[in-house]
């Protein structure tokens, strides 16, 4: 099974910084119709940033706690299916996902959806396919059996 193609140093937590900055960046140079504003930004975008993550966090968490493998490319030790695990097959991705719709929220403008879509594509593509064949690999039909019960994403 060949890995994505990635640079090894572009794992999901380190795109997700990198696509917060140049959401940033967007938005300065190409603002696109400001369409939420302050504070409403705020109070809208926020909760979503801190949910987020605070997702992120909590499946990681469940990842160390059973000791398995948190890297993307690395071999899975064990399934997770409890806690987040039940409504979504990738938490932690969703938890990044839903962090930057915050931020681009926040933000006000269109341009930075872009780079919200292109995450999704990518995290989608290169890292969950891969992924998910992995774990269909190594856990056979107790994997498939989990996929028909849990969405990938929501």
């Amino acid at each position: 099974m060949e890995a994505a193609k990635l640079p090894s140093k572009l794992l999901p937590p380190r795109l997700f910084l990198l696509s917060i900055l140049f959401m940033v960046v967007l938005d300065l140079i190409v603002p696109i119709i400001d369409f939420v504003p302050f504070p409403v930004n705020l109070a809208v975008g926020l909760p979503l940033l801190v949910a987020g993550i605070g997702g992120s966090w909590l499946g990681s968490a469940m990842f160390a706690k059973v000791r398995t493998n948190i890297h993307p490319f690395g071999e899975p030790q064990a399934m997770v299916t409890g806690g987040l695990f039940r409504i979504s097959r990738n938490p932690m991705y969703l938890g990044f996902l839903v962090a930057l719709i915050g931020v681009w929220l926040m933000l006000g403008s269109w341009s930075p959806l872009l780079v919200v879509v292109l995450f999704f594509m990518v995290i989608d593509t290169r890292f969950i396919s891969y992924e998910e064949s992995r774990m269909k690999e190594v856990f056979g039909q107790a994997y498939e059996q989990y996929t028909r019960r849990t969405r990938r994403w929501l």
